[in-house]
């Protein structure tokens, strides 16, 4: 019956995390045949089998002895130390023993697994604590090699703005490193004990991961990741059934950073821009660089005709002069206050497609603008005023 409840264990266990028998055995540094044996056949397994599963598993050791039918009460008599089940298994090998003969052998099984287990567990807690140091060590370098990026690109950003265009005048770049928190607190409320660890615990130490990606030195960075490192692995026992130390060290160590540019336009950050204006910035980007031909359709979408004069019409006139831009536009204020050198009026009369070409101030030109295009007649008086006309 125990190998049983052993063997669906396993099997439920190799579903909850994605695991083949195969890269089950693996992992717990068996061979594939022999956890075959144990789930499939009802092989009796060894304590040593039992222990690397556990161990891989991330359950109690006792656990499985006890799924596996190794904890059955034997009595060996008055004054006999039972408490350890690892004991239990072993005397059962000598209970057929002589009594005087059986009794120093527990007695001598009892001393010696207890030194070795205390001595183990000690050797295992400063492994632990050593890798856990290691970690943090690594994740201080993480943090730097991000500030040091972000360093570089800011002066990659102040040698561009330097030489940019006067298009791009009311555009600003900031380097940046961002800190996805959204995940963090998230992952980290999946996997931990919420009646153990509140959210709000999980919002400080998001906060310390900030902090510490703000600092400018790499002593200050060490010291922020020190202090976050020795408030989260206070939480490392308080998971959830489902997950394991592995997944515990996983969230608290990711890489939630990433190297971002932060974009302004008139000092408003992009995220918070309209559609429109966030096209009006990539627009003036490519306006902005390079000395090749430009076509741009309809760059006055979603755009009001007051930001189309004040923004648009004068980093066209800027750009037209060392580049020729090609513009299909239904707005008067890209075609006559940008003083387009050559209009092309595109009509469709009977399903056929007919073109009229010339200059704005060919009258029959400024005709078909007033009457067709949004805003003709104002962007004309615009231009007369500003010519004299």
């Amino acid at each position: 019956m125990q190998n049983k409840e052993l063997a669906g264990f396993l099997r439920q266990q190799c579903k909850e995390k994605g695991l083949s028998l195969r890269s089950l055995s693996i992992n717990s540094g068996l061979s594939p045949g022999t956890v075959y044996n144990i789930i499939n056949r009802g092989y009796q397994p060894t304590l040593f089998l039992l222990n690397r599963l556990a161990d891989y598993l991330s359950v109690k050791r006792g656990y499985l002895w006890q799924l596996a039918g190794m904890l059955e009460d034997m009595d060996y008599g008055p004054g006999i130390a039972l408490g350890d089940p690892q004991l239990r298994f072993h005397f059962a090998r000598v209970d057929k023993l002589p009594r005087a003969a059986k009794n120093l052998i527990i007695s001598i099984i009892e001393a010696v697994i207890i030194y070795l287990e205390a001595n183990e567990v000690e050797e295992i807690r400063q492994r632990i604590e050593s890798l856990e140091q290691e970690r943090l060590h690594t994740y201080v370098q993480i943090m730097r090699g991000f500030q040091e990026w972000k360093e570089f690109y800011r002066e990659v950003i102040e040698t561009f703005s330097k030489d940019a265009s006067e298009i791009l005048s009311d555009i600003r770049f900031e380097s940046g490193v961002h800190f996805d928190r959204e995940e963090f607190v998230n992952f980290g409320a999946e996997i931990l004990h919420l009646r153990r660890v509140t959210t709000e615990q999980i919002e400080e130490l998001a906060d310390m991961l900030e902090e510490a990606i703000a600092e400018d030195s790499e002593e200050g960075v060490r010291e922020s990741v020190t202090t976050y490192g020795s408030k989260v692995l206070e939480y490392r026992d308080y998971l959830k059934s489902r997950w394991t130390r592995g997944d515990f060290y996983g969230w608290a160590f990711k890489k939630y950073f990433s190297l971002a540019t932060d974009i302004f336009f008139n000092d408003v950050a992009m995220e918070k821009l309209s559609i429109g204006q966030k096209g009006t910035v990539l627009l003036k980007l490519f306006l902005a660089e390079g000395d090749y031909p430009l076509i741009v359709d309809m760059p006055e979408e979603n755009l009001d005709n007051k930001f189309i004069y004040n923004e648009l019409v004068g980093a066209f006139r800027q750009a037209k002069t060392n580049r020729q831009l090609i513009v299909a536009t239904n707005n008067a204020n890209l075609v006559i206050n940008t003083d387009a050198e050559q209009v092309i009026v595109a009509e469709c009369k009977d399903n056929v497609i007919g073109y009229k070409v010339g200059t704005i101030e060919d009258r029959g030109i400024r005709d078909e603008i007033t009457t067709i295009l949004e805003g003709g007649k104002e962007a004309l008086r615009k231009r007369e005023q500003k010519y004299g006309i």
